[in-house]
């Protein structure tokens, strides 16, 4: 005989973990509010997109071709699946209007201050975490839990008690010119910091698995090694290179299955089977940028939406998504978004190439063919002896003393030139 209600709560724990599973996987529970973003992401072969509204949102310019920003991952631990912040920070209360510690690098490469209002949708996602532009300054409406580490600003933002549908957020932020055709950040100014070096927070936690022959399998190593050996000398080219690459590829929602013989590794599989969703794809764009020793991370937020009726930007739960920042000296991270297709304001990073990094000489003008090309000639070095000083005379006549001196002068000119 079964004792119901002594599985009722062991039973209550599992209905409500698998609820949050499905949540984070694509499928909204009917009530239940997800976990905060925390520490740590989970990865899946399979994407099922959610229903429903996750926020709208009321921003100038279009947001500037900026994502909504929700966390970001270093570690990526493929025989756990996921992806997860280590250290993971610290945890402290944010009230309204309090300063959010943006990075050090916010306004560096032409960075706008933007004030967005953000209304919750009737789907829960957004009800317990503040996705928001990146580098978020304050929060104007609501108290926040903020997992800070120094140097690296603010990660995850949580309200402090889950928001109801239409409540209105409003948060400051500084944003990148993301949009084609901007001049305010552009390729050649990220190609000149190629000689700068990384500061050591970044190379101790962003570079992570570079020398794991798991996850920088014989697949990845061959990619990173072409790249890096074929296209320009920078990271900004090699990057801009693996973006181009992986979206030349398929999406699938489903590849279930498909990488088992890679041990689940996400960059060796999809570099193999060329097909997979944002998760696969972000994965292998950060491990391969690593692999050629260049700081990246793993971004977890929500594609920028479309732009409704009332001009505003409707935000659906199915633009959740995953892509990879890269680090630069003096500009901080800048995204990549290497997934295939174009939906819910998504675009890859294609910025101009603005100012050279350094001027041009003039070239000299060559002869023509069949000429001699001139020789310069040698300078003449005048030397010009003034008359000497005399009185005129009263009256202001000219003294026939001038006229000997004037001829004196003329004489010595035409003797100097001959």
């Amino acid at each position: 005989e079964i004792d119901v209600d002594a599985l009722e709560e062991p039973l209550g724990d599992v209905a409500e973990q698998l609820s949050d599973l499905l949540g984070w996987i694509g499928v909204p529970p009917s009530d239940a509010v997800p976990p905060p973003l925390g520490s740590e992401t989970t990865l899946d072969t399979r994407w099922e997109p959610g229903e429903g509204t996750a926020f709208t949102a009321d921003v100038p310019s279009g947001l500037y071709g900026n994502y909504w920003w929700g966390k970001a991952d270093n570690v990526y631990d493929y025989e756990q699946g996921r992806w997860r912040t280590d250290p993971a920070g610290s945890q402290l209360v944010v009230e309204a209007e309090g300063e959010l510690q943006p990075s050090d690098e916010a306004t560096a490469g032409g960075s706008n201050r933007v004030q967005a209002t953000i209304t919750i949708g009737d789907s829960s996602f957004a009800r317990a975490n503040l996705f928001r532009p990146p580098e978020a300054v304050s929060s104007a409406t609501h108290d926040l839990r903020a997992r800070v580490t120094p140097g690296r600003g603010v990660s995850d933002l949580e309200y402090l008690a889950p928001l109801e549908e239409g409540t209105a957020v409003s948060v400051l932020a500084f944003v990148r010119d993301y949009r084609p055709g901007s001049e305010e950040l552009t390729g050649n100014a990220l190609r000149a910091t190629a000689d700068l070096a990384y500061p050591a927070w970044v190379e101790e936690h962003y570079l992570d698995g570079r020398d794991d022959p798991v996850v920088v399998g014989p697949l990845t190593q061959a990619t990173a090694e072409r790249i890096s050996g074929e296209t320009g000398t920078t990271p900004y080219d090699w990057a801009v290179q693996v973006q181009a690459e992986l979206r030349d590829m398929t999406y699938n929602t489903d590849i279930d299955g498909r990488c088992d013989e890679y041990s689940g590794v996400f960059t060796e599989c999809l570099l193999a089977i060329r097909e997979g969703f944002c998760q696969q794809y972000a994965t292998t764009m950060v491990m391969l940028m690593r692999a050629m020793d260049v700081p990246a991370r793993f971004v977890t937020g929500y594609l920028p939406g479309d732009v409704d009726e009332e001009g505003r930007l409707r935000v659906e739960q199915a633009a959740l998504h995953n892509w990879a920042e890269v680090y630069f000296p003096d500009f901080g991270w800048i995204r990549f978004d290497p997934t295939p297709g174009l939906r819910f304001g998504q675009q890859s990073t294609s910025l101009l190439d603005g100012e050279p990094l350094r001027p041009e000489p003039s070239p000299s003008p060559e002869p023509e063919p069949g000429e001699e090309p001139l020789e310069p000639e040698e300078p003449i070095d005048e030397v010009i002896v003034p008359p000497e000083p005399s009185e005129p005379p009263a009256g202001g006549g000219v003294s026939v003393a001038m006229f000997v001196s004037l001829g004196a002068l003329a004489g010595i000119l035409v003797a100097v030139v001959s």
